[in-house]
C-alpha cells in the first residue's frame, strides 16, 4: 500500500468514526432528554442550556474518571449504569457494525460505548452543578432510563428510537439527522397527541384537561 493510499485509508477510518460516534451521540441524547422530559418536565429551552453548557467545556476539563467520582457522592453508580443502560442500548445504536465493517467494528461499537456512557457522565454532572440536581432526582434519572432501554430492547413493544426523537421533536422542537434520513426512506412517523386521548370522547386532550 502506497502511503497516499494509507492516508486516504486512515482519513475513511476516521470519517466512519465521525459518523458512527454522532449516531450514538444524538441516540443518547435523545434518551437523556427524553428522561428529562418525562421525568422532570423539561422543555426545549432548558434543554438548550444543557446543549450550551456541553459547548463552553473545554477540551482540558474533559476527565470523566473525576466527573464519575464527584456525582459518586449524589448515588450515581457507573456500573450500574454501564450495566442496565449503555450495554443494553449498544447493539440498538451500532446495528449493522460487525457485518459492515468486520475489521474495524469493534473499535467502532466501543466508541459508540463510550459516547452513550460519557453522555450521561457529562450530562449528570451539568445537572449537578448547574440545575442543583439531587441524589433522588438523579436516582430517579436513571430509573426512567433503565426502564427505556428495557423497552427498546423488548421486541413485543416494538418501539425504536426513532419513535422517541419523532416524540421530542414534536413536543420539544428537537431536530435529530439520523430521523430525517430514516422518515426519507421509510415514511414519517405517526405521533399521537401531545397530551394523550380523552378516553370519554376519542378527541385530543388538552394540557389540563382529565383523561378519563
Amino acid at each position: 500500500m502506497t502511503m497516499i493510499a494509507a492516508s486516504i485509508k486512515a482519513y475513511e477510518h476516521e470519517q466512519h468514526l465521525w459518523i458512527y460516534e454522532d449516531a450514538g451521540a444524538q441516540f443518547s441524547e435523545t434518551l437523556l432528554f427524553m428522561a428529562l422530559h418525562d421525568e422532570f418536565g423539561f422543555g426545549q429551552k432548558r434543554m438548550e442550556r444543557i446543549v450550551k453548557y456541553w459547548n463552553e467545556l473545554p477540551e482540558t476539563e474533559m476527565n470523566l474518571r473525576e466527573w464519575i467520582q464527584c456525582i459518586a457522592k449524589y448515588g450515581y453508580n457507573n456500573k450500574e449504569m454501564d450495566r442496565r443502560y449503555a450495554v443494553k442500548v449498544l447493539p440498538l445504536a451500532s446495528s449493522g457494525l460487525m457485518r459492515r465493517n468486520k475489521i474495524n467494528g469493534r473499535e467502532y461499537k466501543d466508541r459508540i460505548h463510550n459516547v452513550i456512557l460519557g453522555a450521561v457522565v457529562i450530562t449528570y454532572h451539568i445537572l449537578i452543578q448547574h440545575f442543583r440536581f439531587d441524589a433522588d432526582q438523579l436516582q430517579r434519572l436513571s430509573r426512567r432510563l433503565y426502564g427505556y432501554a428495557y423497552a427498546l430492547r423488548d421486541e413485543a413493544l416494538r418501539i425504536t428510537i426513532y419513535d422517541f426523537m419523532a416524540i421530542m421533536k414534536k413536543e420539544c422542537g428537537i431536530g435529530y439527522d439520523i430521523l430525517t434520513e430514516y422518515e426519507k426512506q421509510n415514511g414519517k412517523i405517526k405521533v399521537g397527541p401531545k397530551w394523550g386521548i380523552n378516553m370519554r370522547t376519542g378527541k385530543a386532550r388538552k394540557r389540563d384537561e382529565e383523561i378519563l
